[in-house]
């Protein structure tokens, strides 16, 4: 059983790669939305104090 394993595992490990994203880009559409649309967040911005 281990030796088939072992045949195919190069195979898988050479077509194996990374996602290619703009991880930084989606994060920050994320945040901005959350930030506008927030009812908490709206209600935490404007008084800070409540919340620190």
């Amino acid at each position: 059983m281990k030796l088939p394993l072992l045949m195919v595992l190069p195979l898988v490990c050479n077509i194996a790669v990374s996602q290619d994203c703009d991880c930084s880009s989606a994060f920050t559409f994320v945040k901005v939305y959350y930030e506008q649309n927030s009812p908490a967040f709206q209600k935490m911005k404007n008084n800070p104090q409540e919340y620190s």
